[in-house]
């Protein structure tokens, strides 16, 4: 018993100090968050950016800090059957079905909500990247014969109006989907959680104090057998009380997954699919037709297409001035000109 306390004891000491050490960084996080949202109250990219950021810096601190409290309990159970060499009671069968039922939602809520965080944080930056790209678009200069520019242009115009779509989603994704599966998963999972590790402990309790009352048993000490009669009483009426409180709040926490997370999901679902529509609007409303690129004449052939015509030209000015032409007998002129075209 006393190697037990002394376990105990360093475990708690040490998740009390990683505790404090947590409390100090969260405090500096939020004034400098609060800091920041004094400068710039509008929620932009930038903004939904840091927040995320910020959540999951203290989630992580929060599941640290978790974890080792449930550390410290298995810790000392192990200790005192260890030491103690106490023999485990049967379990509840209905606690057993509660705690399976509480493992399986617990796996399934985490598993989701951490692909839903990291979805969203990639969705911000993908956003983020969207807005800069639209901008330089819309800034390319369009020259004269330049379907490139015109096309680059107008894409940059159409990614302007998604982009705008796309943030509203972003939003409604956040309030929708992310904040109600992390509110479940860290408030009312993690107080179920808690309350299982207070019934872990109340449940050695009473085991160590029926171990203990059937060592005074074996003594015939009528004094030690009503003393560990009336601790054992005590534990069991604990323990009793904390097996249906552990039954009610498991089937709480299914009734809230059921409906009131049902009901955040389902309305995240129409939104996505209002989102999808929109998407598709814009799409179709900035639809662009190819234009035609009209490739310019190198100036080696401007300059021989120039000596042809200056050719064509001169042959057609000899050709006028023919003196067959101008023959004073009249029909042979005609014979001239045919009897010099076809020598």
């Amino acid at each position: 018993f006393f190697l037990s306390s002394v376990v105990s004891f360093k475990l708690q000491q040490t998740m009390e100090d990683d505790l404090s050490r947590q409390d100090r960084s969260e405090s500096t996080f939020s004034s400098a968050s609060s800091s920041n949202g004094d400068k710039k109250k509008g929620k932009g990219k930038f903004g939904m950016m840091m927040s995320s950021i910020g959540r999951s810096t203290k989630q992580g601190m929060s599941r640290a800090g978790k974890q080792m409290e449930k550390g410290l309990v298995k810790a000392k159970m192990a200790a005192v059957e260890k030491i103690a060499k106490v023999p485990p009671s049967p379990e509840d069968p209905e606690i057993i079905s509660a705690l399976e039922r509480l493992k399986i939602t617990k796996t399934e809520i985490y598993a989701i909500s951490d692909v839903v965080r990291n979805l969203y944080e990639s969705r911000v930056n993908e956003a983020t990247f969207l807005v800069q790209l639209s901008d330089k678009m819309k800034a390319t200069q369009v020259m004269q014969n330049d379907p490139f520019g015109a096309y680059v242009q107008r894409m940059g115009m159409g990614l302007g109006a998604l982009e705008q779509v796309n943030t509203e989603h972003l939003q409604r994704m956040e309030e929708e989907l992310v904040i109600p599966l992390e509110k479940f998963r860290d408030n009312d999972i993690e107080a179920v959680q808690k309350l299982k590790l207070k019934y872990k402990n109340g449940k050695t309790s009473f085991d160590i104090a029926a171990h203990r009352l059937t060592k005074a048993q074996e003594t015939n000490d009528s004094a030690k057998i009503s003393q560990a009669q009336q601790k054992k009483d005590a534990a069991y009426t604990e323990l009793t009380t904390l097996r249906n409180d552990m039954k009610f709040q498991v089937n709480n926490l299914e009734q809230k997954k059921q409906v009131n997370l049902l009901g955040c999901m389902e309305q995240y679902w129409q939104s996505y699919a209002s989102f999808a529509s929109a998407t598709s609007n814009i799409l179709s409303q900035n639809s662009i037709e190819k234009g035609t690129f009209v490739a310019p004449v190198p100036p080696a052939e401007q300059a021989y297409a120039a000596d042809i015509f200056t050719a064509d030209e001169q042959k057609n000015g000899y050709d006028d001035h023919d003196p067959g032409m101008n023959d004073h007998d009249g029909g042979g002129g005609g014979g001239g000109i045919t009897k010099s075209y076809l020598t």
